[in-house]
């Protein structure tokens, strides 16, 4: 779906054979689910990056994490609450002397400014990172940062 395009999916969609129905929001859900899973696997199999593949493989034991869209700038793993640019990060996790370290931006959204919320292995790195998340912060929507804050525009 591209920036502003209504999702085609129906209304209604019929979910068992009872006659149970849910909303057409389903069908919203399972394309961004498509979309942050599409997102872990293209920095998986990313070889410009290989020292990601160890925070990709580890995310799955914090869901917090695992339902933000991810994408990689100047090498960092960013973890954003939106699938299109421009995205809204406020946690990421950076790489520097063989150490993951924990970040969290200063600005709302911005990723440029940080500051180091921790380091260690990047399970530890993880675990720092998800400490810091409110129970409501996720999972990403399908859209840009303005789908968060519509007000701001």
């Amino acid at each position: 779906m591209l920036r502003n395009e209504t999702p085609t999916c129906p209304t209604v969609i019929r979910v068992t054979s009872t006659g149970s129905f849910v909303c057409g929001e389903a069908q919203l859900e399972r394309s961004t689910h498509e979309r942050v899973r599409a997102g872990w696997l293209s920095i998986r199999s990313c070889d410009d990056y290989p020292h990601l593949v160890e925070l990709v493989d580890a995310v799955n034991e914090f869901r917090q994490l695992e339902t933000l869209f991810p994408f990689v700038s100047v090498g960092r793993l960013c973890f954003s609450r939106c699938t299109e640019f421009p995205y809204y990060v406020d946690f990421l996790i950076a790489f520097w002397r063989g150490q993951y370290s924990a970040e969290a931006t200063l600005q709302r959204g911005g990723w440029v400014d940080t500051r180091r919320l921790g380091v260690g292995s990047a399970k530890e790195a993880l675990a720092i990172v998800a400490s810091h998340i409110p129970p409501d912060y996720g999972p990403a929507r399908i859209g840009d940062a303005s789908v968060l804050f519509p007000e701001s525009d």
